[in-house]
């Protein structure tokens, strides 16, 4: 029946995961609440150990890599009940119990999650129920719930992994070609800016530079709604389509702008002006 229920907690919808191997392993010993801890990975370090969930109950952040708690369920894979630790002191090792976990209470309750016989995690539970002494058939139970849970979240953690781990090369592979076409856009229009000093004076150079700011226009356009940005409105020579900005700012008539920018009297009076 405990193993049942433990299943069944686990793959409860209700509630994250880390609650839910909270809550799992308190019902076994009818305790009130508890907290979990995981171990997390260092570049070049040491492992540490951080808060994932809590149950009705509180506690720190982080748990320092050297506590000894954790360093004797690394060793032991035991439980360790606080009541239990000064009365079986031979058991318990001379196990000193931290701060941290006192506040957890008298009958406090420190169960190991095991993966691969490598401490993975702990919950520390409080209040569990009165008169509780646990024996070699608890603390099997308990490991076997731990391994249980263990399981589970590593599962959700590699699981979250390989789902960043797709984001962030579907990210290299958007910027690869985002900026493959920003480099293209770039170079076309400077080698407008360059041959500008040559041939402002030639209509047909404008109708050219015209065609390629167009060009320009909408090809960032199908860029950016294939982002799902919104539409862009483009222009040509031959139209007068309008240009929104991303963000819903004045519409803007291309052409309008266009010919204000490079007018007869530009050309011929005040050419520096022209592009």
């Amino acid at each position: 029946d405990e193993w049942l229920r433990l299943t069944a907690t686990l793959e409860d919808e209700q509630g994250d995961l880390g609650s839910r191997t909270v809550r799992a392993l308190a019902q076994i010993v009818e305790a009130a609440g508890g907290v979990l801890w995981l171990r997390r990975e260092r570049a070049g370090g040491e492992p540490h150990w951080e808060k994932l969930a809590g149950w009705h109950a509180d506690g720190p952040d982080v748990l320092a890599p050297d506590d000894q708690l954790l360093d004797f369920m690394r060793r032991k894979r035991w439980s360790v009940h606080a009541s239990g630790v000064a009365s079986q002191h031979e058991s318990y090792q001379g196990l000193v119990l931290p701060g941290w976990m006192k506040a957890f209470g008298e009958r406090a309750l420190a169960v190991p999650l095991l993966k691969k016989d490598e401490l993975y995690g702990v919950v520390v539970l409080r209040d569990p129920r009165p008169g509780l002494d646990l024996d070699y058939e608890d603390i099997d139970l308990l490991r076997t719930a731990g391994r249980q849970a263990a399981g589970a979240l590593a599962q959700a953690d590699a699981d979250r992994q390989l789902t960043e781990g797709r984001q962030f090369e579907a990210y290299n592979r958007l910027t690869a070609f985002l900026m493959h076409d920003l480099k293209n856009l770039i170079a076309q229009q400077s080698l407008v800016v360059r041959n500008a000093a040559s041939f402002r004076h030639d209509p047909k150079f404008i109708d050219d530079a015209i065609e390629t700011v167009d060009n320009s226009v909408q090809r960032m356009q199908r860029l950016l709604e294939q982002q799902g940005v919104k539409r862009m409105y483009t222009a040509c020579p031959n139209c007068t389509r309008l240009l929104s900005d991303l963000h819903c700012a004045s519409i803007i008539p291309v052409w309008e702008t266009l010919n204000r920018l490079v007018t007869a009297d530009d050309l011929c009076d005040n050419g520096d002006k022209a592009f």
